[in-house]
């Protein structure tokens, strides 16, 4: 799927709700690393991942040797 990246940082605002203030959103590609993320600073591929950010890539590259 093709999408504009600049355009759907703006809708990460419509996701954010205040009974889940620790939520994080983002979107990464098929080997893990994220592409779109709420805040751009968390986009650069040398910053080191979150906890929630390592499970995620963690999950995909395991996924990706399952199949």
């Amino acid at each position: 799927m093709d999408i504009f990246v600049e355009d759907f940082q703006k809708r990460f605002v419509n996701f954010e709700r205040p009974e889940l203030p620790s939520m994080v959103i983002f979107i990464t590609d098929a080997q893990g690393r994220i592409f779109s993320h709420k805040d751009p600073n968390s986009i650069n591929h040398d910053k080191p991942l979150t906890g929630p950010e390592q499970a995620i890539a963690q999950a995909v590259k395991m996924h990706l040797r399952a199949m």
